[in-house]
């Protein structure tokens, strides 16, 4: 296949990978099966940054901070990013052991998740601010993105809002 795109002479044409399509559907939908968990690598050490409102991770108490030191009984330690999301992702009904470290707590807290579908939200957060102002944070553009943020808008015109900040940081 690679020598066929090559000889294409065409810069445009590619081939996706079952895994890497898989990950396009992922962000173009915001769908996907996991336990809805936010991580991030520190110490190496995967970190718990936030579970996912309503996720297994959450309904299971995983807090922001949480240290997950073994997945399926193998320790994280030097795992990177990508790890830590091949592991917490998977069919939807199949089950994931975990043991997280939480500060002050001397002991590790064994945890079994089952994988459910999980949908990401397009729009992080909506605030309204003083003076008329409302606040969109929208933080993927998705499928759902128009919609997510129409309902945002409309919520805020509802409040009072006269003037809109979106913000696009993310």
């Amino acid at each position: 296949v690679d020598g066929m795109q090559y000889e294409l002479e065409d810069p445009y044409t590619s081939l996706l990978a079952p895994d890497k399509l898989g990950r396009l559907n992922e962000t173009t939908t915001g769908n996907y099966a996991g336990v809805g968990i936010q991580v991030d690598v520190r110490d190496g050490w995967i970190v718990v940054i936030a579970p996912t409102p309503g996720g297994p991770a959450e309904r299971a108490g995983i807090q922001p901070g949480d240290r997950i030191v073994e997945v399926d009984g193998h320790s994280t330690q030097g795992w990177t990013l990508e790890d830590a999301g091949k592991s917490f992702r998977g069919e939807p009904g199949t089950s994931l052991a975990m043991k997280i470290e939480r500060p002050g707590l001397l002991s590790s807290i064994p945890l079994t998740l089952e994988r459910k579908p999980l949908h990401q939200s397009a729009v992080r957060r909506v605030a309204m601010m003083p003076n008329g102002v409302g606040y969109v944070d929208l933080k993927a553009f998705s499928d759902s993105s128009e919609r997510e943020l129409a309902r945002s808008v409309s919520a805020l015109l509802g409040k009072g809002a006269t003037s809109l900040i979106i913000d696009l940081r993310s």
